[in-house]
């Protein structure tokens, strides 16, 4: 036997196999259990007891198993278990290297084959579990708390990649704050803890108590989002086990007293996100800037590629640009609602866009006020800082109320606050999730005329100033709001288009400025006739436009025709007439 580091343990464990089998009882042993299944094959004829010992001793050795020997040995022989209990504090039992776990771990997902970057999120994570005494690290998300980011992937390939370096990796499903034990239970059999405690609470007690010996375990608390489950259980993994925990969640508005190290995870990069379709979509299906748009599209959002990807890569006749052209609500898609479902994952997370959103949503905590705040936030131009002053008029909020009310929802993961920026952003995505459930509200109770009827009178305030940087942090968001609000508030996304045709003219965007007032103008032409007071004011302006660009014939038609249109409704001396001679002189 070996005389390595842990050759002693192995030759008590030599010693404890030859008293408790003869040569055809271990053979039996191994048979009829998977691990050891295989080296049955290796035990010669001739061999005998001692032989076949060091044969299953090597082969353990190898694949990180002596853990797992000494659990399934210990059920085999109870009587002995008192004496397996002090040999399994002394064994050497990490696993052999990256990719391999270590034995009696707990972990119920495989190794995702798809796994595409994250290089960064997973040293840092290494950094913070390996180093030291390993504090706790979270992993959650840019978006704090988005839906469909991959968190459980990450810390699934953590386990994986670096899990070696670990006694053992004992994962947790903490949706449900009230499974938590039977989990921490499970994990405590899995490892064949004996003697073994017929309640749960003890049984929760030994585990954690096994988990504190021979060496850092890593421990992962997946999807736990109940803040008092996490302090409870937080402070009793520290107190009782000493663990290193991973924790995901959603949610990133941890208290900093729970001593947790926030590791935002973001939606995939530029290059991440062409790797991963890549896997689905070969080089003669799409090229790089097809696929590039495509990811775009779905705000970069690793569960939305891989639904786009799965669909792609079933129906070989749809071209990316044809599929791409009919995204224009892509959570209305079929390719994002679950198709193909019963192909599975390979961490069990949900296959429909939608519904992956709502489990945000229909947190109990988000209270009235957050909830107008968000659907107000949906209008508004995605991954585009957003104004606070245009959140509290659309929703009607106070500064404070507001202030609360976005502090919930970044810390909820619906909406981002990136460092630096003076308001919050909101995803592609959720911002089409936000819409549909704008949709939803009662008549008189949607946002969507609120956020535009604020977005009229901060675009008009701006323009007064005569400062085109005023308008800057506006102009975005006028143009995403302009004609999602054309049917519902006609005359409201005329004042908006008109607005922004002005602000485009000052900083010289004249071809720009030219369509945006010819959208105003078409809008009041079709909602009041084309001989109405509202339609010279669309008129004149654009005149102007025409004026700057070189077009002076157009402009000439332009102005006479607004002067027309006043002359009639308010007789030749009003003041609006004396406007339009002047500009047409």
């Amino acid at each position: 036997m070996s005389r390595e580091p842990g050759g002693e343990a192995l030759k008590a464990i030599h010693e404890l196999l030859l008293a408790s089998f003869d040569a055809e009882g271990l053979e039996r042993f191994c048979c009829f259990r998977d691990p050891f299944a295989p080296v049955v094959h290796e035990f010669a004829p001739r061999d005998g007891l001692a032989a076949r010992v060091d044969r299953l001793l090597v082969f353990c050795q190898k694949r990180g198993l002596l853990d797992r020997l000494l659990a399934d040995l210990a059920r085999e022989r109870p009587d002995l278990s008192e004496r397996i209990d002090k040999l399994t504090r002394r064994v050497p039992v990490r696993a052999a290297g990256p990719g391999e776990l270590p034995a009696v771990s707990r972990l119920p997902f495989d190794r995702n084959a798809l796994f595409t970057g994250r290089v960064e999120v997973l040293e840092t994570l290494a950094r913070g579990l390996l180093a030291g005494d390993g504090t706790a690290a979270v992993v959650t998300q840019a978006v704090h708390g988005m839906g469909g980011v991959g968190k459980t992937q990450a810390a699934v390939e953590f386990a994986y990649r670096y899990g070696h370096q670990f006694r053992g990796v004992h994962w947790l499903n903490a949706r449900e704050p009230a499974g938590i034990a039977a989990e921490i239970a499970a994990c405590g059999e899995r490892m064949g803890l004996q003697p073994w405690p017929a309640e749960q609470p003890e049984q929760v007690a030994a585990t954690l108590a096994a988990w504190r010996d021979g060496g850092p375990r890593l421990v992962v608390l997946d999807n736990l989002e109940d803040m008092g489950a996490a302090r409870e259980w937080l402070l009793r993994l520290r107190q009782e086990s000493g663990a290193r925990v991973l924790l995901t969640a959603r949610r990133g508005d941890w208290p900093p007293d729970l001593g947790l190290s926030l590791l935002p995870l973001a939606v995939f990069s530029a290059g991440e996100s062409l790797a991963f379709l890549r896997r689905y979509l070969p080089a003669e299906r799409s090229s790089d800037g097809e696929l590039g748009a495509l990811a775009e599209r779905l705000g970069r959002l690793p569960l939305a590629l891989e639904l786009a990807g799965r669909y792609l890569a079933g129906h070989r006749r749809l071209t990316v640009g044809d599929y791409l052209a009919r995204l224009e609500r892509a959570l209305d898609d079929p390719s994002m609602q679950a198709w193909k479902a019963e192909m599975g994952n390979p961490t069990g997370h949900d296959l429909d866009l939608m519904a992956t959103f709502a489990a945000s949503w229909a947190v109990d905590e988000i209270g009235p006020a957050a909830r107008r705040a968000f659907r107000a936030a949906s209008w508004c131009a995605a991954n585009e800082t957003i104004p606070c002053t245009l959140l509290e008029r659309a929703a009607g909020l106070e500064t404070e109320a507001c202030d609360e009310a976005l502090s919930q929802l970044v810390g909820l993961g619906l909406l981002a606050w990136p460092a630096g920026e003076a308001g919050p952003a909101i995803h592609p995505l959720l911002g089409e999730f936000g819409q549909a459930m704008d949709r939803l509200q009662p008549e008189g109770e949607g946002v969507l005329g609120g956020v535009a009827e604020a977005l009229a009178r901060l675009t008009f305030d701006a323009n007064e100033t005569g400062l085109p940087g005023r308008f800057a942090p506006l102009r975005a968001h006028a143009e995403a709001v302009a004609p999602a609000v054309e049917g519902a508030r006609p005359e409201v996304a005329s004042t908006l288009w008109n607005n922004l045709g002005f602000h485009l003219r000052m900083i010289a965007d004249l071809a720009a400025s030219r369509s945006a007032l010819e959208r105003a103008l078409a809008i009041d032409e079709q909602a009041y006739g084309p001989e109405h007071p509202e339609v010279a004011i669309r008129v004149n302006n654009l005149g102007s436009v025409l004026r700057a660009l070189g077009d002076l014939a157009g402009a000439r038609a332009a102005f006479e025709r607004a002067l027309a249109i006043d002359e009639e409704a308010y007789g030749p001396d009003h003041p609006n007439v004396a406007i339009h001679v002047n500009n047409l002189g």
